[in-house]
C-alpha cells in the first residue's frame, strides 16, 4: 500500500513538472493597423518576465515562452507607434495571429525655434546628464541570439551563415571602456564560401595598417554605443558635427524627440574643411523628452558618388551609399533601461582578407537579447576560462550541433532572406548538415 501511495505521489510531481516547465510557441505577424504593412523589429515580450523576441524584416516573429507565463500580458511596442497590451491566454487559441498596432502621428520640426524650446544640442547635453539615471551601472546578464550573414559586395552572394546562443554580462562600473563578456552555448555555421585570403601576408597587414582581427558578436555590443557617456562626451566636444532636431513622434504613450547629429566638417592638418557630404557620419537619437533615455540609436557613415573612381571600384559609386550601419534598440523595466537589439552592417575582420578582386566581404550581423536577468545573485559570473576572446573568429569554433536546442529558442525569424541564403549557400549539401560539421572539417573545405 505504501509502495502503491509512493508511486502516485512521485507520478503526480512528474506529471506537474512536466507540465510546468512546458513550453509553448506564439507565432505571430505585427502590422500597421491602417495600412496592413509589415512593422519591422517591434519589441515583443511577457510582462512580468523579462523574455522577449523582436518581429523581422517581413514583421513576422516565434516567441518561446514557459507555461508559467501563460496568463500573463503580451506586450507590443514600437517607434512610430502606439503600445498594444494582449492577453496571452486570448493569442494561445490561435496558431498564428496578427497583432494590429495603431500608428503615432509625426511631426516634422519647423525651422523657427521658440524661447522655451531646447535646442538639439541642449537636448543631447540632458541626455548625457540623465544617463546614470537611465541605464543601469551594476552588473547584469543576458542570454541573447545572435545571426551573422557574410555576403559579397559585389554579387551580393552569401557566402557565410553563423548563428549562436550567446550570453553576456555587463559591467557598467569597470574603468575599462569596454568590459563585456561574452560565452557562447550553442553555435552553428555553414561552410565558409569566401575566397580566403593568406594569413601571412594578413598578419604583415595587420602590422603596418593597424587592423586586427574582431569577433562579430562584440562588434555588435560595443561599435557606437551612445548610452557610454565617454562615446556622447567626445562627440560634444567636436567642433565637427551639427545638431537638428528632425522630428517627434511616439513610443506607446511618451513623446519622443529625434535628434540627427551630421558631421559636417573634415579635419586635416588640424584645420576645419567642410565635408562636401562626399563621406561623413550621421548619428540618429530617438529621446523621450520627459526622463531623457534614449530608446534607440541609429550610426550611419555614409557615401556620395565620387566620379573619379574607375574599375572595380564602381560599385562604390551611387548617390548615400551607406558603408557602415549600427541600430541599438532599448526597452524598460524596472525603472531602467536595456538592451533588447542590436545590428551592425559593416566590415568585420574576422578572417584573412582574399586580396583579389571583387570579392569584398561585409557582415550583417543580428543581436536578440531575449531574456535578462538584473539580480547579480541569481546569474552566475562568466568565469574567465569560459570567456569568448574578442580577437577570435565565431565561424572557426569548434562545436558540437544539438538541432533540439534550436527548436525552442527564441531566434530572429530570417524571412524572406531565408531562401535567398539557401540558394547561395547549399552548393553540396542542406544547411542542416552544414551544421553538423565541425569548424576543422570546414575549414579545409573553405581554404
Amino acid at each position: 500500500m505504501k509502495k502503491t501511495i509512493v508511486l502516485v505521489i512521485v507520478f503526480v510531481i512528474f506529471v506537474l513538472g512536466n507540465s510546468y516547465g512546458q513550453s509553448l510557441k506564439l507565432h505571430g505577424r505585427v502590422l500597421d493597423s491602417e495600412t496592413r504593412d509589415c512593422i519591422q523589429y517591434a519589441n515583443i515580450s511577457i510582462r512580468g518576465s523579462y523574455l522577449g523576441t523582436c518581429s523581422n524584416q517581413i514583421g513576422e516573429f516565434i516567441l518561446n515562452y514557459p507555461d508559467s507565463l501563460k496568463n500573463e500580458q503580451l506586450v507590443v511596442s514600437c517607434i512610430g507607434y502606439k503600445k498594444r497590451t494582449v492577453s496571452l491566454t486570448y493569442l494561445s487559441k490561435n496558431d498564428t495571429i496578427d497583432l494590429l498596432l495603431e500608428p503615432a502621428p509625426f511631426l516634422v520640426e519647423e525651422v523657427n525655434v521658440y524661447s522655451n524650446q531646447l535646442s538639439a544640442e541642449e537636448i543631447v547635453k540632458r541626455v548625457i546628464k540623465s544617463l546614470n539615471k537611465n541605464y543601469s551601472r551594476k552588473p547584469y546578464f543576458m542570454k541573447g541570439f545572435l545571426r551573422d550573414k557574410v555576403h559579397n559586395v559585389y554579387d551580393f552572394k552569401s557566402v557565410r551563415l553563423t548563428e549562436a546562443a550567446v550570453e553576456i554580462e555587463k559591467d557598467e562600473l569597470s574603468r575599462k571602456k569596454y568590459n563585456d563578456k561574452v560565452q557562447v552555448k550553442e553555435i552553428r555555421n555553414s561552410l565558409n564560401y569566401s575566397k580566403r585570403g593568406n594569413k601571412i601576408i594578413y598578419k604583415i597587414r595587420q602590422a603596418f595598417f593597424g587592423l586586427s582581427d574582431e569577433n562579430p558578436i562584440y562588434r555588435t555590443l560595443q561599435y557606437a554605443d551612445y548610452t557610454d557617456s565617454k562615446v556622447l562626451k567626445e562627440i560634444m566636444k567636436s567642433e565637427l558635427y551639427g545638431y537638428y532636431i528632425s522630428g517627434t513622434t511616439m513610443y506607446g504613450d511618451k513623446p519622443i524627440k529625434i535628434i540627427d547629429i551630421k558631421q559636417e566638417y573634415l579635419k586635416f592638418f588640424y584645420k576645419k574643411k567642410p565635408s562636401n557630404d562626399r563621406i561623413y557620419r550621421l548619428i540618429r537619437l530617438y529621446i523621450d523628452i520627459e526622463n531623457y533615455a534614449i530608446i534607440k540609436s541609429e550610426y550611419f557613415l555614409v557615401a556620395n558618388a565620387v566620379t573619379d573612381l574607375k574599375g572595380e571600384d564602381k560599385w562604390y559609386l551611387f548617390q548615400d551609399t551607406v558603408m557602415t550601419r549600427a541600430v541599438k534598440q532599448y526597452g524598460e523595466k524596472n525603472g531602467k533601461y536595456y538592451l533588447n537589439y542590436a545590428s551592425y552592417i559593416g566590415k568585420v575582420y574576422d578572417q584573412p582578407l582574399s586580396g583579389t578582386k571583387r570579392h569584398l566581404y561585409i557582415n550583417g550581423v543580428e543581436l536578440l537579447i531575449n531574456d535578462l536577468v538584473i539580480n547579480k545573485k541569481e546569474f552566475d559570473r562568466i568565469k574567465r576560462r569560459n570567456l569568448l576572446k574578442k580577437d577570435i573568429s565565431l565561424w572557426d569554433m569548434e562545436y558540437t550541433y544539438h538541432p533540439e536546442f534550436w527548436e525552442n529558442y527564441n531566434i530572429i525569424l530570417d524571412k524572406p532572406l531565408d531562401q535567398k541564403i539557401k540558394v547561395d549557400l547549399e552548393h553540396d549539401i542542406s544547411l542542416e548538415d552544414q551544421f553538423e560539421e565541425t569548424g576543422s572539417v570546414k575549414s579545409k573545405k573553405s581554404e
